[in-house]
Parts: structure tokens; C-alpha cells; sequence
């Protein structure tokens, strides 16, 4: 899933999100310090706006620094130049192939491994000036995710029925998978129209048989806990 931030789609998105978010906090400050129809109510919102902001883990002006430094070395991919004395980007590379590898199939080309290592070594990695753990244990309670139906949307019920959650789809009575860690509900494989779909459209020569998306959590699940087979019932009860 690493890949996706390397995608155009993806950086263009969280661009967009961290301008967003440096604007709303700069309004929010002026709104409130100009006094004119300001209520307590404005004041505990800015004072938790940007409590939130400034003790996130990863500042805003981190993450625009850092996807500068990610566009920066897309561009040479993209254009075919060098990196270093050790990169092998090709000269005319196929920027479609490497945007769909990206962002379709969530793989780094070969190709562009030594350069994106490069970047993301210096931000994010051993030297990097982000306190990883505290990136990794950053308590996110605040957001009421876990408060919706824990521990996750697996046992979102519209109408009687439970739903795929790597899928968004309805589930159907059988054997389903279910996983150790978070707990969510997902088919053991694709629909045959899915499949059939990939099988006839997905192939490009030289690249093997073609697979869905969902071969990413064929072995274990999102939140990379493992699965176990569990029946589902006509009444909606998991039987383990």
C-alpha cells in the first residue's frame, strides 16, 4: 500500500488536503482574534483545531516537505533521468505502466526501487527527524472511529445483512473468512463475475496471469493479522 503515495493521484489528493488544512487553521486563528461575532464556542474549536495539529506526530510542514522531495524524484523517474550513478531508469520509461503498477497493482517497479528508496530513506527511515514510534503509537481515539461499531465496520448490518469489508459488498451464507486481529468479515474470494471480468480483460503480455487487487490480502489482512475460516449463517450469526 506504500506505493500509493508515489501515484500522481494520491500526491495531487494529499496536496490538496494539507493546503486545506494550513487554510482552516490560518482562518480559524484570524476569525478568532479579529473579535467580531466571536462566541466561546469558535474560541474551543480553534484551541482544539490547532491542538490537534500541532501535536500530531507528523507536522504539516513535514508532510509538505516531504512530498516535495517525493515529486522531485517522480519527475526525474518519469522523465527518464538518472538519480544517481547507481539508479537504472530507463531512458524512455512508460509513465503509464509505472502509474498503473503504482496505484492498480500497489508495486514498485524494479526500475524506480533505488530511487524512492533513496527518498524515503532520508525521511522516514533510521535518520529520519520523525519520531517513528511515536508515529506508530499516535493515539487516534480522538477521531470515534472505534466508536462507530467496534472493533470495525465488519458488522455493518443494512437491512438484515452483513458486509464484505475489503469488498464493500454483500456477504452471502457459507464459509467466510474472518480476521484474528481487527475482527472484520471478508469472502474467500472473488465474485465470478470479478473474476471472469480479470481473466478476460486483464492480461498484458509478459506479465503473468492477471490478478485482482484482493490477492494483496489472500494471506493475511489489511491490518496484517491472519484469517480464519468461520460459517455464516441464513440469520446473519458467525459460527466459528
Amino acid at each position: 500500500m506504500a506505493s500509493l503515495i508515489f501515484t500522481t493521484v494520491v500526491r495531487t489528493f494529499l496536496r490538496a488536503t494539507i493546503r486545506a488544512s494550513t487554510d482552516l487553521v490560518s482562518f480559524s486563528k484570524r476569525y478568532v482574534e479579529q473579535g467580531t461575532d466571536v462566541e466561546p464556542i469558535h474560541k474551543h474549536a480553534y484551541t482544539m483545531l490547532e491542538s490537534t495539529v500541532r501535536q500530531s506526530p507528523i507536522s504539516l510542514e513535514f508532510a509538505t516537505k516531504f512530498l516535495e522531495e517525493i515529486d522531485a524524484v517522480m519527475e526525474k523517474i518519469l522523465a527518464g533521468t538518472p538519480f544517481d550513478s547507481r539508479s537504472n531508469i530507463p531512458e524512455n520509461p512508460n509513465k503509464v505502466e509505472i502509474e498503473n503498477k503504482l496505484l492498480l497493482e500497489s508495486v514498485i517497479p524494479r526500475s524506480v526501487r533505488r530511487a524512492i528508496y533513496t527518498v524515503t530513506e532520508r525521511l522516514i527511515g533510521p535518520q529520519s527527524p520523525l519520531d517513528i514510534p511515536g508515529v506508530i503509537f499516535y493515539d487516534t481515539t480522538w477521531l470515534g472511529l472505534s466508536s462507530v461499531t467496534p472493533p470495525g465496520a465488519q458488522d455493518l448490518v443494512m437491512k438484515g445483512n452483513l458486509w464484505d469489508t475489503l469488498r464493500k459488498q454483500k456477504l452471502f451464507p457459507g464459509k467466510v473468512r474472518k480476521c484474528n486481529r481487527c475482527g472484520i468479515l471478508s469472502a474467500t474470494d472473488d465474485s465470478p463475475v470479478v473474476n471472469d471480468l480479470i481473466r478476460r480483460t486483464g492480461v498484458v503480455q509478459g506479465q503473468g496471469v492477471p490478478r485482482n487487487w484482493t490477492f494483496l490480502v489472500a494471506r493475511n489482512c489489511l491490518c496484517f493479522g491472519s484469517w480464519r475460516l468461520v460459517e455464516l449463517l441464513e440469520d446473519g450469526t458467525i459460527v466459528d
